[in-house]
């Protein structure tokens, strides 16, 4: 039996917050992108690594638009199945039009590489919104798992099952939109080289056991209620600020199967009955006694609106359509600490958190105070320090007729920046902009010139 091989696979100690296949995976090795994409895209950093890749922030350097580009790792490149898996990822999220699920602009490949290209969403995970919100309200809670819900009608609408919800697969973009991500191991029943059997391989099983389904972590045949269970897991999460079962990090495979099959979690407090009884019937042990799709429980969703609407006066974040909102100033703080959280500014970057402050109100002196503010707290230097770096490149490069550095300016630059404590990385963009600005200035002189002469 299946649930016997479960049970006999070797012990492993589980990571909570990570999708994974339970065997030992080296750290990528530098690996050249498609050349179209490196012709196209200028790759900024990483913005995380899944079992089956990384993923990185780039700028297109045609439109300037920011994109993430999920990149296969090298060694997979080569495996039949992985690969078959990773090109069913991007056309399931080219065919889900849908604006509670990622969008996928392109899917690019050569004999060595393969990456999809999707939207870059900047308003950061459930995860870390959980993470500043122990406990979310009812009525900001069913909100937000509204959205989910939508999101996987319409996945199960074109027979696909996501296989892994939880709170690091809901990102939400600039908007406060919350959106599925990571479609990497979606069961597809109709495609029989992923589809039956595919969680087993070799002993090993993918996806992240806390918010498995019974079925799911038994290897059984799986449908939509397995989707089910799994958002029913985050919504518990969400309400309780605590995980659906509180096992130990450390515990083995065997034993966190025996959790999920028939430890109950305990009872949700101070929250509606209607809601509760929602959540107990998504967590059903037995998919039987769940509800039967994603709209059954949307159509639930919308009868229990009206008991949590008390939410509407509570100091929430998020509105009717799911989306988080605050004052101006708390949803700009929020952008700048989703923008900082490497501790770096792009131009880019910059430009998007000028038009983040427009189009919130923030005045210029205003959007400078929550800057500093924010930098105060992780110990980054001030912007001050930051345009006086940047202001000093700019006039050597204005020294120099081909924008270039001589060696004791360079030298100057370098006591300078461990002066004031700057990060290379971004002594490198500052550099980088100091010197565009100097050949824009420059561009400017002459086109000036040349009118002039004209006239």
């Amino acid at each position: 039996m299946k649930f016997k091989k479960l049970l006999n696979l070797r012990k492993a100690k589980i990571s909570d917050d990570k999708t994974l296949i339970m065997q030992d995976i080296q750290d990528v090795e530098k690996t050249l992108f498609p050349e179209i994409v490196a012709d196209r895209y200028k790759v900024k950093r990483s913005l995380g690594k899944g079992a089956f890749g990384i993923v990185y922030l780039a700028e297109d350097k045609k439109i300037g638009r920011l994109v993430a580009i999920k990149l296969l790792f090298k060694h997979f490149v080569r495996n039949r199945k992985i690969h078959r898996r990773f090109m069913l990822e991007a056309k399931i999220g080219a065919q889900l039009d849908h604006p509670n699920i990622i969008n996928v602009f392109a899917l690019e490949e050569d004999k060595d590489s393969a990456c999809i290209i999707m939207e870059y969403l900047s308003g950061g995970s459930l995860e870390s919104f959980m993470k500043k919100n122990e406990i979310i309200q009812p009525g900001v809670a069913l909100r937000i798992f509204n959205s989910i819900m939508k999101g996987l009608d319409a996945a199960h609408q074109i027979m696909t099952v996501h296989c892994d919800i939880k709170p690091s697969n809901i990102v939400f973009d600039h908007h406060g939109q919350p959106k599925l991500t990571d479609f990497g191991i979606a069961y597809l029943p109709f495609d029989t080289e992923v589809g039956d059997g595919y969680l087993f391989q070799s002993g090993n099983i993918i996806g992240t056991p806390r918010y498995m389904s019974p079925e799911q972590i038994k290897g059984e045949k799986i449908d939509c209620r397995t989707d089910l269970y799994s958002a029913g897991a985050v919504l518990y999460e969400m309400l309780s600020g605590q995980k659906v079962l509180s096992f130990y990090e450390n515990m083995n495979l065997e034993d966190i199967t025996k959790v999920i099959l028939f430890h109950k979690p305990p009872d949700l407090d101070n929250i509606p009955e209607p809601l509760n009884k929602l959540v107990i019937k998504l967590l059903a042990k037995d998919r039987e006694d769940r509800y039967k799709s994603a709209s059954e429980v949307l159509s639930e969703i919308e009868n229990l609106m009206s008991i949590c609407d008390a939410c509407a006066k509570e100091k929430t974040k998020i509105d009717s359509d799911g989306n988080l909102i605050g004052s101006p100033a708390e949803m700009f703080e929020d952008v700048v600490r989703l923008l900082l959280v490497d501790g770096v500014l792009a131009p880019s970057e910059r430009r998007e958190l000028n038009r983040r402050a427009e189009r919130l109100g923030i005045s210029p002196s205003q959007s400078r105070l929550i800057e500093e503010k924010i930098r105060s707290e992780k110990f980054l230097p001030p912007l001050k320090h930051i345009e006086s770096y940047r202001d000093l490149a700019r006039s050597f490069f204005a020294e120099n007729t081909e924008l270039k550095l001589m060696p004791e300016q360079k030298e100057v630059l370098k006591q300078k920046r461990k002066e004031l404590n700057i990060k290379r990385e971004e002594v490198n963009i500052l550099e980088r902009h100091a010197r565009e600005m100097v050949r824009l200035e420059r561009k400017k002189r002459q086109n000036k010139a040349q009118k002039a002469v004209k006239k």
